[in-house]
């Protein structure tokens, strides 16, 4: 992705010169680096990286899902080894190497959430702009911690307020026959239930593997 940053740690590059070398790099008795401590890389990957693994208890098919730009989206092997190869020099990026840690990361128990973890707050909308708090009816940041698979492919409009007609049938609809309007009854109403409306139809868009 070329919104993607990353890690700092992944730009060591031996320097052999200032001594310093990734805690996963092991060292022989000379101070020189010898080889990957695969274990220790797949804790810092789990660390450093935003990924949720999906597990689903009754099959062995679990999934990891990248959080780029605001959502969480499917990754396949080989980008997950890619990933991986980030943190590595490439004489020891071999296949081997790339795909035992992988098959760690699986074994771990970090970062894993169940199916009913997907999509689960109501609460927010996911657009590409930021998320739509339908408490609020307020833009606010994408987090990570919201675990979203879906999000709409164009920006929330947070200058169009002006509606006329729809304003009126609103309006007209909550008229009080003393001719007030209920305002009231208008939020309660009507911003209920397009809250559910929105979050039920968002739900529809579940992961689906």
């Amino acid at each position: 992705s070329a919104h993607r940053q990353i890690p700092e740690c992944c730009h060591f590059l031996l320097l052999q010169g200032n001594g310093y070398f990734a805690s996963w790099v092991k060292n022989n008795k000379d101070g020189e680096a010898s080889g990957i401590n695969q274990g220790i890389l797949a804790e810092h990957f789990a660390e450093n990286e935003k990924y949720i693994i999906v597990r689903n208890p009754m099959d062995d098919k679990d999934q990891i899902l990248f959080y780029e730009d605001g959502v969480y989206k499917n990754a396949n092997k080989s980008e997950i080894k890619s990933r991986i190869k980030e943190y590595l020099p490439n004489v020891w990026a071999t296949d081997n190497l790339l795909n035992n840690v992988c098959n760690l990361l699986y074994a771990s128990n970090e970062n894993v959430h169940g199916f009913p973890d997907l999509n689960s707050d109501p609460s927010y909308i996911n657009y590409q702009n930021g998320l739509l708090d339908l408490g609020s009816w307020k833009l606010v940041k994408h987090k990570p911690e919201l675990i979203t698979t879906f999000q709409y492919p164009f920006d929330y409009d947070t200058g169009n307020d002006n509606h006329p007609v729809f304003d009126k049938f609103i309006r007209d609809l909550f008229t009080k026959n003393d001719g007030t309007v209920d305002e009231n009854q208008i939020k309660n109403i009507v911003g209920n239930g397009l809250r559910s409306l929105l979050s039920g139809w968002y739900r529809i868009c579940l992961y689906d593997v």
